[in-house]
């Protein structure tokens, strides 16, 4: 009855391991169930949270994901790597006997299925893991990296600017280095940013050339009416607009052009000689990262005092 116990168990216990099994039978042959043991384990000890996974220890595997995060924080991750590279086998050797032990309360048929689903091993899983890894480190440095270049770009804004003044020298813009002043028919100031493909544009218009009714919104009206009447603008109402240093009337709208997308943003400020009316074209997806600096450039709008 004993060798027939015995026959089962390690039955059991090959069906339970499955890949490499007798090299866990070397490691557990002379070993006492609930009585724990040291015996080194290569695999453990390099890799202890995947191999924890591959060999479904999965409550083991997590607890040792805590003890690196910790470890991530105090040196101390090298230790927590020796003990379960010497107290694997260990652990392993635990779990095993235990899913045994369950599976003997079981019928045959009921058994061998609990053993199976138990026992074995699970590459599949570890796959994942490292897979899903990679996946949140890498959405973690797209982060940092984005981070660290929306900062840069809002410390630049401030640093790396230069004075531009319109074709008739009414006004004075100090703007980003990046966008290249033009020579421009239409246009009294205009002003071109190639990587980013914006266009920042300034019109003057002078007050006596038109009657007292006129206000600030006639002239955002007018280059509406222009720029709607080529591409189809449409009004865009979940962008928070500028915060700009003086009031004056904002609207923003998208329109396609070809195949790309833009944002057409204007504005128009009142002097006491004449309107300068803005116009700001950029790319959807660049919108919030060159707010401030827009915003600076267009709140920099003076005239000209050497005039």
């Amino acid at each position: 009855m004993e060798n027939q116990q015995r026959s089962w168990e390690d039955w059991a216990t090959e069906t339970f391991v499955g890949s490499n099994y007798y090299y866990y039978k070397k490691k557990w042959e002379y070993q006492i169930p609930d009585r724990s043991f040291t015996s080194w384990n290569w695999a453990a000890f390099f890799f202890p949270f995947y191999w924890m996974i591959y060999r479904k220890m999965y409550l083991y595997s997590f607890l040792f994901f805590i003890a690196s995060i910790v470890g991530s924080i105090l040196p101390i991750g090298l230790i927590f790597h020796c003990l379960v590279g010497v107290y694997g086998n260990y652990l392993y050797f635990k779990t095993c006997n235990n899913t045994i032990r369950t599976a003997s309360q079981y019928s045959n048929e009921n058994a061998i299925a609990y053993i199976k689903k138990k026992g074995g091993s699970n590459l599949l899983g570890v796959i994942l893991t490292i897979v899903s890894i990679l996946v949140v480190t890498g959405m973690v440095f797209l982060g940092i990296i984005l981070f660290a270049y929306d900062s840069d770009t809002s410390s630049v804004s401030n640093q790396n600017t230069y004075d531009a003044t319109s074709v008739n020298k009414e006004i004075i813009v100090t703007a980003p280095n990046s966008y290249e002043q033009e020579k421009d028919d239409t246009n009294d100031l205009y002003l071109y940013d190639d990587i980013k493909n914006s266009e920042l544009i300034f019109n003057v218009y002078y007050k006596d050339d038109y009657q007292d009714t006129v206000n600030e919104q006639y002239f955002m009206d007018l280059i509406k009416e222009y720029f709607n009447s080529k591409y189809s603008l449409s009004p865009v109402n979940n962008k928070e607009m500028l915060t700009l240093d003086h009031q004056a009337p904002q609207t923003l709208y998208t329109a396609t052009i070809g195949t790309n997308v833009l944002y057409f943003y204007f504005t128009c400020e009142k002097f006491d000689k004449y309107y300068v009316l803005t116009t700001f074209t950029i790319r959807p997806s660049d919108w919030n990262r060159v707010r401030e600096e827009i915003t600076d450039a267009i709140s920099s709008v003076r005239p000209n005092d050497t005039l």
